[in-house]
């Protein structure tokens, strides 16, 4: 738990996007259930800061209980480097006092180590107090610096929603995999209905917020395809205000960009290969078992197929409510044909057994971005779904969340 907090400060550059990419391979080497796995970001090696003739002093003062004799570091994080700018011994009355040098809002951490620490929002001429204890201070008290209060804030319900999330995760991975109990569309539609409200947290937080740059902290969060452009944006009118051209300020500028650019070249080559009312292509690859599945063999059902794979976050996120979909309305002839990119076959069985994918039509020729199928698809994002109805014609595509139901719904009813 101690180690949650700083997989915010891990993702402040990664600024997440809607959808995973061709060029973005490298999330294929992460595991995406928890991002706890992010805290090696700052497993860095440490250096001297430079110094900078636009600085001003700030402090950090406190008290620490439990912390006599102990040594304490002030961390400045450029990118997600960090850099010791200041230390000291604490006092035997459990007193500190660190000092550094900054130009305009940075993002510091004061503790006995990166992984050990309190993450700030400093101005870089605020005089801070902590106050709690040693060995529990990601917890400390901050008093002096609003917009670390603000970041404390986010950071800790973001821990809530992960640790609810875990324990829903590890009661539905108890249950048999191709067991459909009560019990477990129980624990599913708990798990969407706590996404969606961490969702709209997240936006009330950017908009409640929106004079801060700590709001940065929620880029990596920002799930929904509809709204996430706006909030990036809505961010990066904040940052140019008050970290303008900063590390933070130009990697959110290039990951807009980027996504802005991802969309133009997507949507013309993805319906072209997938035009509403015409026939969707034929599909047939390998299962987990070995034994092709073609997309052919579920004609009669209303298919959806879904492009996705276990290292991709917004797939991963996308699931819980694919699972719900997938339960409310198979009972009326629907179904899901899931064609996965992942290269590394235990990765992806693991994933479908980890997030509770119970339909049988799993297929994947392990080729990663190579995919045979998703050339066929024009798929440049993941996730990525193509609706067909009985006959096999293209109903609709890039469908998810509340789209998607409400598409299935005027459906099937």
């Amino acid at each position: 738990m101690k180690l949650f907090k700083y997989t915010v400060l891990s993702s402040l550059l990664a600024l997440s996007v809607s959808s995973c990419s061709e060029e973005t391979k490298e999330e294929q080497q992460q595991q995406t259930t928890t991002d706890a796995s992010k805290n090696s970001t700052l497993d860095n090696t440490l250096n001297a800061a430079p110094e900078n003739p636009n600085t001003t002093t700030f402090k950090v003062s406190g008290t620490l209980a439990d912390g006599k004799d102990q040594k304490l570091y002030l961390y400045h994080f450029a990118g997600q480097q960090p850099v010791i700018i200041d230390s000291t011994v604490i006092q035997a009355e459990n007193n500190f006092e660190l000092a550094g040098k900054g130009e305009g809002y940075q993002f510091y951490g004061v503790g006995s180590s990166p992984k050990k620490l309190k993450l700030l929002m400093l101005n870089s001429t605020e005089q801070v107090t902590l106050n709690g204890d040693y060995n529990l201070i990601s917890e400390t008290a901050i008093e002096g610096s609003t917009d670390s209060k603000i970041l404390d804030n986010y950071s800790n319900k973001k821990q809530e929603f992960y640790l609810k999330m875990q324990e829903l995760q590890t009661k539905i991975q108890a249950i048999p995999q191709h067991v459909n109990s009560p019990e477990k569309t129980v624990l599913l539609n708990e798990s969407e209905a706590l996404t969606v409200e961490f969702s709209k947290f997240v936006t009330s937080f950017i908009d409640e917020n929106i004079e801060s740059p700590a709001i940065l902290s929620a880029t990596g969060d920002l799930f929904d395809p509809n709204s996430q452009m706006i909030y990036l944006k809505k961010i990066e009118n904040t940052l140019a205000k008050t970290m303008n051209n900063s590390v933070y300020h130009n990697s959110l500028k290039a990951n807009i960009a980027k996504l802005q650019q991802q969309a133009n070249m997507q949507q013309p080559k993805q319906n072209g290969s997938a035009q509403v009312g015409m026939q969707a292509q034929e599909l047939n690859y390998p299962s987990p078992n070995g034994e092709n599945i073609a997309l052919s063999s579920l004609k009669g059902k209303v298919v959806l197929i879904d492009f996705w794979a276990s290292w991709c976050k917004p797939c991963r996120m996308e699931n819980p409510n694919v699972v719900r979909l997938y339960n409310e309305y198979k009972d009326k002839g629907f179904t899901i044909y899931s064609v996965s990119l992942d290269k590394d076959k235990a990765r992806w069985e693991n994933a479908i057994k980890q997030d509770g994918l119970i339909w049988p039509n799993h297929v994947s020729d392990l080729k990663g971005w190579q995919s045979a199928a998703a050339a066929l698809y024009g798929v440049n994002g993941i996730p990525y779904t193509v609706l067909i109805d009985k006959d096999g014609k293209v109903i609709a595509t890039s469908l998810r969340g509340i789209q998607l139901e409400q598409k299935l719904k005027e459906i099937l009813g």
